[in-house]
């Protein structure tokens, strides 16, 4: 079945950690996934050069390619600052995306990540894909280096629903070697072999090789469809 899916996160390359396996998935199916960067990225950090802002989208952009993603679009919200922005501004760009792509399936982050930035995504997704606004089959995600950095015993990520990515982690992986300036070299989370790991720690818990993990936050069965 051809859906419209939405990839919206806060920074580029949260949406391959938290969905890159999935996601090209449903773009080799035939699928269109549309994907929707908030944040500016990686300005709030040390020793930020402008340069390095152009040089992480255009690298955005070749991931997005070799996830087969149909469109990548970006906002320009301050990285990690997000808190400062109206959140009726936020909500507001993710309504004229959905509006825009007509989408039906939506990825995005989990509240209980220690980002804030992915804490307000999140809020602000919720509010625009509420159900009697549209009919959205809605998922969080778990993005490595914040969604397990979150240490509070009623805070963890606790997924429901697994995906099976065998077929598409060297995908995955390709698409998060684009991401120079975001990886890190093992054992931090977000390095190759991290992906990895994580990828068959969700396999393991679900009799799979390999998997993505999500929690669904919202579906819609029509009455003459139920599961």
């Amino acid at each position: 079945m051809r859906r419209r899916v939405g990839a919206i996160f806060a920074h580029p390359d949260d949406e391959v950690l938290g969905c890159g396996g999935t996601s090209s998935k449903f773009a080799e199916n035939g699928s269109d996934v549309h994907t929707l960067i908030l944040s500016q990225g990686i300005t709030s950090r040390e020793n930020f050069e402008k340069k390095k802002k152009t040089e992480l989208i255009k690298q955005a952009k070749k991931a997005s390619k070799i996830l087969g993603n149909k469109t990548i679009e970006f906002c320009d919200f301050p990285d990690n600052e997000m808190d400062k922005v109206s959140l009726l501004q936020i909500i507001k760009k993710i309504e004229a995306f959905i509006k825009k792509y007509h989408i039906d399936i939506i990825f995005t982050h989990d509240f209980y990540d220690l980002n804030n930035d992915h804490k307000i995504i999140n809020k602000a997704v919720v509010t625009a894909s509420r159900p009697f606004v549209n009919k959205i089959k809605l998922f969080s995600c778990e993005v490595l280096s914040s969604s397990e950095a979150n240490f509070s015993i009623s805070s963890t990520f606790r997924p429901n629903v697994f995906v099976d990515i065998e077929s598409t982690l060297p995908t995955k992986i390709n698409a998060m070697n684009e991401y120079k300036l975001e990886l890190r070299e093992w054992p931090h989370p977000r390095s190759i072999k991290g992906i990895q790991y994580q990828s068959y720690l969700r396999g393991s818990q679900s009799g799979l090789k390999a998997a993505e993990a999500f929690k669904l936050l919202v579906d819609i069965y029509p009455a003459n469809n139920l599961p």
